[in-house]
């Protein structure tokens, strides 16, 4: 039987149902990005976000600011209005809350990629943080680490304190089962293409799986 169970978010748990590139160039335009530097500018966001590292909206903006030759006098605010913009239009997946009652008695994480405080305030902004014991960002300064690299799934059992082996991991990309699996996390996919081991198409059947797999078995 299972122990501990972690989620991924983005696709798993919610999902941002959005522009991100419109987001992006009204993001940028604050910055006084002209619309022609804007593909590299957003393109250095994207790969920032894509690489190791501990680092915050700020960070990225910081670093892009200074790439391009931009002002930096008002990074702050132009980061705050990209985690509002952001967490605005990110929604709980159908029934999502429903999966989280049913194994609420266990210890959960959610281990997630990206920037520290968007990936924060999108999981407050659906109203789901008391549920998890530990939340798991990969640009936190303690992480600084992305699936999927063991390190990641490592950092949570550790604060679950509970043994990989012991622990389900769930999520829709191939980082997460791939990444799951060779830290040694049992996994349920909701993508077929991933992996070995259990699919859900959604949260329902994903409920169904849990009781006939994982949980209330002597």
């Amino acid at each position: 039987m299972i122990k501990a169970i972690c989620f991924d978010f983005d696709g798993t748990l919610a999902e941002y149902q959005g522009d991100f590139t419109k987001l992006g160039l009204e993001v940028f335009s604050d910055l006084g990005l002209s619309n022609e530097l804007f593909p590299k500018a957003f393109a250095e966001f994207i790969e920032l976000d894509r690489t190791d590292g501990a680092r915050n909206v700020v960070d990225m903006l910081e670093h892009i600011a200074t790439k391009l030759n931009l002002a930096k006098s008002n990074l702050a605010s132009t980061a705050n209005l990209m985690n509002q913009k952001y967490c605005s239009e990110i929604k709980l997946l159908d029934s999502a809350k429903k999966t989280l009652d049913l194994v609420k008695h266990l210890p959960l994480a959610i281990i997630t990629n990206g920037p520290s405080d968007m990936q924060r305030y999108a999981i407050k902004a659906v109203a789901i943080e008391d549920y998890f014991t530990t939340i798991v960002v990969s640009a936190d300064k303690d992480v600084a680490v992305r699936k999927p690299k063991a390190k990641i799934f490592q950092i949570a059992a550790n604060r679950l304190a509970c043994d990989a082996s012991e622990i389900l991991m769930i999520g829709n990309s191939i980082d997460d089962i791939a990444g799951g699996q060779a830290a040694g996390f049992k996994t349920i996919s909701f993508d077929e293409r991933h992996g070995v081991g259990s699919f859900a198409k959604n949260h329902q059947e994903l409920r169904k799986i849990l009781k006939a797999k994982y949980l209330y078995q002597n």
